[in-house]
Protein backbone atom coordinates (compact mmCIF):
# COMPACT_ATOMS: atom_id res chain seq x y z
CA UNK A 1 0.00 0.00 0.00
CA UNK A 2 1.13 3.23 -0.78
CA UNK A 3 2.05 5.90 1.65
CA UNK A 4 -1.37 8.77 1.90
CA UNK A 5 -0.51 11.85 0.19
CA UNK A 6 -1.10 15.37 1.46
CA UNK A 7 -4.00 16.32 0.13
CA UNK A 8 -5.77 13.08 1.20
CA UNK A 9 -4.42 13.78 4.39
CA UNK A 10 -6.14 17.48 4.01
CA UNK A 11 -9.45 15.82 2.63
CA UNK A 12 -10.14 13.62 5.74
CA UNK A 13 -8.98 16.42 8.20
CA UNK A 14 -11.96 18.57 6.47
CA UNK A 15 -14.46 15.17 6.57
CA UNK A 16 -13.86 14.86 10.46
CA UNK A 17 -14.08 18.57 11.25
CA UNK A 18 -17.76 18.83 8.75
CA UNK A 19 -18.52 15.40 10.61
CA UNK A 20 -17.50 17.17 14.27
CA UNK A 21 -19.57 20.28 13.37
CA UNK A 22 -22.83 18.74 12.29
CA UNK A 23 -22.45 16.70 16.05
CA UNK A 24 -22.31 19.96 18.02
CA UNK A 25 -25.18 21.64 16.14
CA UNK A 26 -27.50 18.49 16.45
CA UNK A 27 -26.41 18.44 20.08
CA UNK A 28 -27.05 22.18 20.28
CA UNK A 29 -30.40 22.18 18.95
CA UNK A 30 -31.36 19.20 20.90
CA UNK A 31 -30.75 21.11 24.29
CA UNK A 32 -32.85 24.34 22.67
CA UNK A 33 -35.53 22.17 21.91
CA UNK A 34 -35.58 20.52 25.05
CA UNK A 35 -35.62 24.15 27.22
CA UNK A 36 -38.49 25.27 24.90
CA UNK A 37 -40.29 22.10 25.36
CA UNK A 38 -40.05 22.61 29.54
CA UNK A 39 -41.19 26.11 29.21
CA UNK A 40 -44.35 24.75 27.42
CA UNK A 41 -44.65 22.18 29.98
CA UNK A 42 -44.82 25.08 32.64
CA UNK A 43 -46.72 26.73 30.95
CA UNK A 44 -49.33 24.43 30.64
CA UNK A 45 -49.11 23.24 34.27
CA UNK A 46 -51.80 24.72 36.32
CA UNK A 47 -51.17 27.55 38.77
CA UNK A 48 -51.63 25.39 41.90
CA UNK A 49 -49.22 22.69 40.89
CA UNK A 50 -46.66 24.69 40.35
CA UNK A 51 -46.98 27.22 43.37
CA UNK A 52 -47.46 23.96 45.55
CA UNK A 53 -44.62 23.69 48.18
CA UNK A 54 -42.72 20.89 48.77
CA UNK A 55 -43.76 19.04 51.82
CA UNK A 56 -41.45 18.54 54.76
CA UNK A 57 -43.18 17.27 57.03
CA UNK A 58 -41.71 15.81 60.63
CA UNK A 59 -42.73 12.33 61.47
CA UNK A 60 -44.43 12.13 64.90
CA UNK A 61 -41.67 11.93 67.94
CA UNK A 62 -41.52 12.71 71.50
CA UNK A 63 -39.05 15.51 70.64
CA UNK A 64 -40.14 19.29 70.82
CA UNK A 65 -41.06 20.84 67.66
CA UNK A 66 -42.21 17.25 66.11
CA UNK A 67 -46.23 15.87 66.08
CA UNK A 68 -47.03 14.02 69.32
CA UNK A 69 -47.11 10.48 68.22
CA UNK A 70 -51.18 9.34 69.00
CA UNK A 71 -52.16 6.57 71.63
CA UNK A 72 -54.99 4.76 72.42
CA UNK A 73 -55.55 3.15 75.92
CA UNK A 74 -58.41 2.81 78.53
CA UNK A 75 -59.04 3.89 81.82
CA UNK A 76 -59.63 2.21 85.20
CA UNK A 77 -63.22 1.97 83.86
CA UNK A 78 -62.95 0.82 80.56
CA UNK A 79 -63.27 3.73 78.47
CA UNK A 80 -60.98 4.01 75.45
CA UNK A 81 -59.47 7.20 75.48
CA UNK A 82 -56.82 8.43 72.61
CA UNK A 83 -54.48 11.44 72.59
CA UNK A 84 -56.21 12.87 69.27
CA UNK A 85 -59.35 12.85 70.88
CA UNK A 86 -57.76 16.69 72.20
CA UNK A 87 -56.68 17.53 68.98
CA UNK A 88 -56.75 21.72 68.73
CA UNK A 89 -56.62 21.79 72.73
CA UNK A 90 -53.29 22.30 74.73
CA UNK A 91 -52.65 18.73 76.24
CA UNK A 92 -50.55 17.69 79.31
CA UNK A 93 -49.03 13.95 79.08
CA UNK A 94 -47.89 12.65 82.51
CA UNK A 95 -46.63 9.49 82.96
CA UNK A 96 -46.53 8.62 86.45
CA UNK A 97 -46.95 5.39 89.34
CA UNK A 98 -48.32 4.86 92.48
CA UNK A 99 -45.08 3.90 94.13
CA UNK A 100 -43.27 6.71 92.73
CA UNK A 101 -42.33 9.34 95.27
CA UNK A 102 -41.61 12.59 93.28
CA UNK A 103 -45.16 12.02 91.37
CA UNK A 104 -46.72 12.01 94.79
CA UNK A 105 -44.97 15.43 94.82
CA UNK A 106 -46.41 16.32 91.47
CA UNK A 107 -49.98 15.67 91.42
CA UNK A 108 -51.63 18.33 93.21
CA UNK A 109 -50.47 20.81 91.13
CA UNK A 110 -51.11 19.01 87.96
CA UNK A 111 -54.93 18.61 89.57
CA UNK A 112 -54.55 22.43 90.10
CA UNK A 113 -53.84 22.90 86.52
CA UNK A 114 -56.76 20.97 85.74
CA UNK A 115 -58.77 22.25 87.64
CA UNK A 116 -57.94 25.98 87.21
CA UNK A 117 -57.18 26.21 83.34
CA UNK A 118 -59.77 24.16 81.71
CA UNK A 119 -61.41 27.42 80.91
CA UNK A 120 -57.99 28.16 78.48
CA UNK A 121 -58.84 24.24 76.91
CA UNK A 122 -55.99 22.78 78.52
CA UNK A 123 -56.20 18.70 79.03
CA UNK A 124 -54.05 17.01 81.40
CA UNK A 125 -53.90 13.25 80.82
CA UNK A 126 -52.59 11.12 83.08
CA UNK A 127 -51.01 7.64 81.43
CA UNK A 128 -50.32 5.21 84.40
CA UNK A 129 -47.26 3.03 83.94
CA UNK A 130 -49.37 0.19 85.24
CA UNK A 131 -46.44 -2.76 84.11
CA UNK A 132 -44.53 -0.96 86.76
CA UNK A 133 -47.07 -1.49 89.49
CA UNK A 134 -47.66 -4.10 91.17
CA UNK A 135 -51.43 -3.96 91.89
CA UNK A 136 -54.36 -1.63 89.71
CA UNK A 137 -55.98 -1.15 92.97
CA UNK A 138 -52.44 0.65 93.67
CA UNK A 139 -54.01 3.01 90.98
CA UNK A 140 -57.53 3.37 92.02
CA UNK A 141 -55.84 4.12 95.75
CA UNK A 142 -53.92 7.02 94.34
CA UNK A 143 -56.21 9.12 92.49
CA UNK A 144 -58.52 8.89 95.30
CA UNK A 145 -55.87 9.95 97.69
CA UNK A 146 -55.24 12.97 95.53
CA UNK A 147 -58.64 13.71 94.26
CA UNK A 148 -57.62 13.34 90.17
CA UNK A 149 -60.38 13.89 88.27
CA UNK A 150 -58.27 14.38 85.21
CA UNK A 151 -58.40 11.54 82.54
CA UNK A 152 -56.21 8.75 83.50
CA UNK A 153 -54.98 5.99 81.78
CA UNK A 154 -53.33 2.73 82.04
CA UNK A 155 -50.40 1.40 79.80
CA UNK A 156 -50.55 -1.83 80.99
CA UNK A 157 -47.99 -3.46 78.57
CA UNK A 158 -45.52 -0.06 78.45
CA UNK A 159 -46.09 0.55 75.15
CA UNK A 160 -46.98 4.03 75.45
CA UNK A 161 -43.86 4.41 77.69
CA UNK A 162 -41.73 2.43 74.73
CA UNK A 163 -43.05 5.04 72.46
CA UNK A 164 -42.41 8.24 73.92
CA UNK A 165 -39.17 6.97 75.30
CA UNK A 166 -39.98 6.87 79.03
CA UNK A 167 -36.67 6.11 81.61
CA UNK A 168 -38.38 7.45 84.81
CA UNK A 169 -40.91 8.73 86.32
CA UNK A 170 -42.46 11.23 86.48
CA UNK A 171 -42.30 12.60 83.06
CA UNK A 172 -44.69 14.93 81.46
CA UNK A 173 -44.68 16.24 78.11
CA UNK A 174 -46.21 19.40 76.74
CA UNK A 175 -48.13 19.64 73.34
CA UNK A 176 -49.67 22.64 71.79
CA UNK A 177 -53.27 23.04 70.26
CA UNK A 178 -51.58 22.29 67.10
CA UNK A 179 -50.44 18.54 68.32
CA UNK A 180 -47.04 19.77 68.34
CA UNK A 181 -44.73 18.83 71.27
CA UNK A 182 -43.11 21.80 73.21
CA UNK A 183 -41.60 20.13 76.01
CA UNK A 184 -40.53 17.26 77.64
CA UNK A 185 -39.59 16.79 80.94
CA UNK A 186 -38.46 14.49 83.19
CA UNK A 187 -38.63 14.86 86.96
CA UNK A 188 -41.62 16.54 89.30
CA UNK A 189 -43.13 19.71 88.09
CA UNK A 190 -44.36 22.69 90.13
CA UNK A 191 -46.97 25.06 89.53
CA UNK A 192 -44.87 27.69 87.87
CA UNK A 193 -43.08 25.23 85.62
CA UNK A 194 -46.78 24.26 84.42
CA UNK A 195 -48.15 28.02 83.93
CA UNK A 196 -44.95 28.31 81.82
CA UNK A 197 -45.42 25.72 79.57
CA UNK A 198 -49.00 26.48 79.70
CA UNK A 199 -48.35 30.15 78.27
CA UNK A 200 -46.00 28.87 75.69
CA UNK A 201 -48.51 26.26 74.54
CA UNK A 202 -51.20 28.84 74.34
CA UNK A 203 -48.88 31.65 72.63
CA UNK A 204 -48.11 28.87 69.54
Amino acid sequence: MGRETKTEKDRSKRTLFVIAAVVVVLVVIGVVWGLSAERENRAEAPADELAQPATNELRPEPTAGHPAPDFTLTTLDGEVVSLSDFQGRPVIVNFWASWCGPCRLEMPHLQEAYTTRQDDGVVVLGVNLTKRENDTGDVAAFLEEFGVTFPVVLDEEGDVATLYEVRGQPASVFIDAVGDVQTVFYGPVNQQFIDERIAEMLAS
